[in-house]
């Protein structure tokens, strides 16, 4: 099994046990931290 089937396998599994509703939030995050960052273009 190549490394990608095991990523859709985990996918489609964490996906059908709902595996993502601890994730769920809002708008306003329950840490109130903001990363900020910049990347020079040169």
């Amino acid at each position: 099994m190549s490394m990608i089937d095991q990523i859709i396998d985990f996918n489609k599994s964490f996906v059908e046990q709902k595996g993502y509703e601890k994730y769920l939030t809002d708008k306003y995050p329950d840490k109130k931290l903001a990363v900020l960052s910049c990347m020079k273009e040169r």
